[in-house]
């Protein structure tokens, strides 16, 4: 949720941890000393097993709510008060070079992977291409499913502009969300990224945003499969998929049309990167319904109920606790 609080390109800036996130992030966490929680919850999402987070950490907590304080996760230390306060008078520490050294090892080891391919549509490809072409300066919407974590991912958020439920689970939301982004900025570009599994859960505010003409532009990344259930359903169920494939889409060039709004079906990059530099410098309603790999998965993913350190990576199961272990010492 704090994606482009902090500018990606800043070489102490490495990602963000928990259940899809980064696997530098959630190693180096896990084998760390200290652990500084500026206004965090320690939710489940980033701790994963709450009985192995961090078990050679010390933990200082900052938060304005002093009943978020050790209620997930216990805390050496706290401070209740504004994180910006606390930032202005008690940060001043050095980092020690061999832990920065292999902090970069990390980094450079766990780098996001995948082949991107021209001919056809990879969603982390067309996020990439997004921020790209746009230079980053879409406000972003999405919905709740895979497509919401190849965002995270692959989308390098300068500032805050990513409008997201989080964890909530929120089908249906991108869309409303996307509407009120624009009334609130009606000079600047809207971009929402949705699947087709979320964008019908509210497609009826279609009718909103013809009544007042709001031009936002839409990704639609079609796997025609509810992306992140069938993903779990081929983990942790033996490829025993139950109700997670989509066969009921509709023609959605027919449905956009019935609003006289625009439509384009995109089954390659090539045509992707055309369609998006022309839509750049229009202002129109436009939906982009765009088939990808209906295999592609989102990686890493943390192994159920295990520490922070054990997770999938793009080729294998990555167990480090013992492998890693002399960072305790």
């Amino acid at each position: 949720m704090g994606l482009g609080g902090f500018n990606y390109r800043n070489p102490y800036y490495l990602g963000w941890l928990g259940m899809h996130g980064d696997a530098c992030v959630n190693t180096i966490v896990h084998f760390s000393d200290l652990i500084i929680c500026l206004g965090t919850r320690l939710d489940d999402r980033i701790t994963n097993n709450t009985d192995k987070f961090c078990p050679y950490s010390k933990i200082i907590h900052v938060d304005i709510d002093k009943n978020q304080i050790s209620k997930n996760i216990y805390c050496n230390n706290f401070f209740i008060m504004e994180i910006e306060f606390f930032l202005q008078n008690n940060i001043n520490f050095n980092i020690n070079k061999n832990w920065w050294k292999f902090i970069i090892f990390f980094k450079k080891f766990f780098k996001n992977k995948y082949k991107n391919n021209f001919l056809i549509c990879k969603p982390q490809g067309v996020i990439e291409f997004s921020y790209y072409i746009s230079k980053g300066k879409f406000l972003i919407s999405s919905d709740v499913g895979q497509h919401q974590m190849f965002i995270a991912k692959y989308y390098n958020f300068n500032y805050k502009s990513f409008i997201s439920s989080g964890g909530l689970g929120t089908m249906g939301f991108g869309l409303p969300s996307s509407i009120g982004t624009k009334f609130a900025n009606k000079n600047k570009k809207i971009l929402l990224i949705t699947g087709e599994g979320s964008f019908q859960m509210m497609m009826q505010e279609l009718s909103t945003c013809k009544q007042y003409k709001i031009n936002i532009l839409i990704i639609n990344l079609n796997n025609q499969s509810l992306g992140m259930v069938k993903q779990w359903q081929e983990l942790n169920y033996s490829n025993r998929f139950s109700n997670s494939y989509v066969y009921s889409i509709p023609n959605f060039k027919m449905l956009f049309k019935s609003y006289n709004f625009y439509s384009f079906d995109v089954y390659n990059l090539k045509n992707f990167y055309l369609l998006l530099n022309k839509l750049l410098k229009l202002d129109i309603f436009c939906f982009l319904n765009i088939y990808i790999v209906q295999k592609e998965n989102v990686y890493p993913i943390q192994l159920y109920e295990k520490s922070m350190c054990e997770f999938i990576s793009f080729f294998s199961i990555i167990k480090y606790e013992k492998k890693f272990s002399f960072f305790s010492k």
